[in-house]
């Protein structure tokens, strides 16, 4: 079995505050043990995904979205509209001041 390069993240950001933590504190099995209950929690959860995706395999999956993901929504959404605003702008500058939309006499 390979693991994927997010389950070596994980692993790597659990097992290392784990081992320095556990020679801190002179616990390091206590310390491991928790990492590892973490771990299992990680993937208990992605199984449960896998098995709602196999319930149903040719619908969409769950558009679920992570902590930064969320946080970068936020701003991409921002930056458009006002990309979108500015664009209209001079658009909107134009057509107002047109001769043909003043009529004068």
């Amino acid at each position: 079995m390979s693991l994927s390069r997010q389950e070596v993240a994980l692993a790597g950001a659990l097992l290392l505050p784990a081992l320095i933590v556990g020679w801190l504190a002179d616990s390091l099995g206590w310390a491991l043990l928790v990492a590892a209950l973490v771990w299992i929690v990680v993937q208990h959860r992605q199984r449960g995904q896998l098995l709602r995706w196999s319930r149903r395999p040719l619908s969409r999956p769950e558009n679920e979205l992570e902590p930064w993901q969320e946080a970068l929504t936020i701003v991409i959404s921002a930056t458009t509209t006002t990309a979108t605003r500015s664009f209209r702008g001079p658009g909107a500058l134009k057509t107002f001041t047109s001769p043909s939309a003043c009529h004068l006499e």
